[in-house]
């Protein structure tokens, strides 16, 4: 398609928008709230990984330690903290140990109130990088440690842990399918709205082919039509989400989650614009038997 033939047909297009204006504010109202959920479902299944990687951080590798002196606590703690498998490592005495002890019994404390620091072990918290949270990374870990001189016992909250990511993988392939059926939806709006457009146009369209129109003369205006009303549904879903995100966001402080940003409204409104055309398209393959 020629130049001067493009621009006719984007003449010709946006003169339809103009005619069936109701109809086609309609779908692309329809097709904004669509998208809207699309992007916000992107957003959400794009930083699943980065949640369960904050998340998982919280569940920490504890290394209970031999009784040892603390020369020997300070050597060990100085070479596990070299390890490129650990981010921080946080030493606790004994004594902070059974406060902790004493703060989890509450109101029953005083069975222990005569217990000295030296029934509890020293210990290690180990936060651990991403990587090292995978499951034969985390085995092989464990057992390094196990082997150290001065640890007594290596634990680490795996049940947890393994139904936490299975509650992630749930989430990700429900996000899916929602944004799977969200996108057909918006397919089908743009199917319907450039089908009800070309049974408007049917004389029309019917005269441009008894003086020798060709195909493309003919589908250009409604395939441009498609893709202004997508690209018009994707940028006020883009804007709509970004609103909503400056205005109230989802969180605040260090778990705060970004809706979009500005690369992620660019893709919401290019999908739009696809989404569109390619409802446009398959409505023309649908009306070829009325031309």
């Amino acid at each position: 398609m020629g130049l001067d033939r493009l621009t006719t047909a984007w003449r010709r297009g946006l003169k339809q928008l103009r005619r069936g204006l109701p109809l086609h504010v309609v779908a692309t109202v329809a097709m904004a709230a669509a998208l809207a959920v699309v992007g916000l479902a992107f957003s959400f299944l794009g930083q699943l990984d980065a949640l369960g990687d904050r998340l998982s951080q919280q569940l920490k590798l504890v290394v209970f330690l031999k009784p040892i002196d603390q020369t020997a606590v300070s050597a060990l703690a100085g070479r596990i903290s070299a390890w490129p498998e650990v981010a921080g490592l946080r030493s606790v005495s004994s004594a902070e140990a059974l406060d902790r002890l004493r703060q989890l019994l509450g109101p029953q404390a005083r069975l222990i109130d005569q217990l000295g620091p030296e029934v509890m072990p020293p210990l290690f918290e180990l936060e651990l990088k991403p990587e090292a949270l995978e499951p034969t990374a985390l085995t092989g870990l464990r057992q390094r440690l196990g082997e150290l001189e001065g640890v007594e016992e290596v634990a680490y909250l795996e049940d947890l842990a393994q139904r936490f990511r299975d509650w992630l993988k749930t989430i990700r392939r429900l996000g899916l399918a929602v944004v799977l059926g969200l996108v057909l939806t918006g397919l089908f709006i743009a199917f319907a709205a450039v089908r009800l457009s070309f049974l408007a146009h049917g004389q029309e369209i019917r005269i441009l082919r008894l003086i020798g129109a060709d195909v493309w003369f003919i589908r250009g205006p409604f395939l441009i039509q498609g893709a202004v009303q997508g690209l018009a549904a994707g940028l006020a879903a883009a804007v709509l989400l970004l609103v909503f995100d400056l205005g109230l966001g989802l969180a605040s402080g260090p778990w705060r989650l970004r809706l979009l940003g500005l690369a992620g409204a660019g893709r919401v409104v290019l999908l739009g614009g696809l989404v569109g055309w390619l409802g446009a398209w398959l409505s023309l393959a649908r009306s070829r038997e009325d031309w």
